[in-house]
């Protein structure tokens, strides 16, 4: 069976797709899913890099949301 993604496809999906999962563990299903459909490609490397990304957005994500917090806890102390 050859390989349904290449490489670039392989990196969008863990650049771009993996961060706007849920959970982490939706990512291991996720390469669970694509090794069935690519045999040779490299698990550990896409968890790896999917994993970090998603950790990323977290990130920003919670940085945001203490950023709004801030804002509004400086609004209601101002009143």
């Amino acid at each position: 069976m050859s390989n349904l993604f290449e490489q670039t496809h392989l990196d969008f999906i863990s650049d771009v797709l993996a961060p706007m999962s849920e959970y982490p563990t939706h990512i291991v299903a996720m390469a669970n899913k694509i090794c069935d459909a690519n045999p040779d490609m490299d698990r550990e490397k896409f968890l790896a890099r999917a994993v970090s990304a998603w950790e990323g957005a977290q990130l920003d994500r919670m940085q945001s949301e203490h950023d709004d917090y801030e804002m509004s806890t400086k609004i209601w102390s101002a009143m």
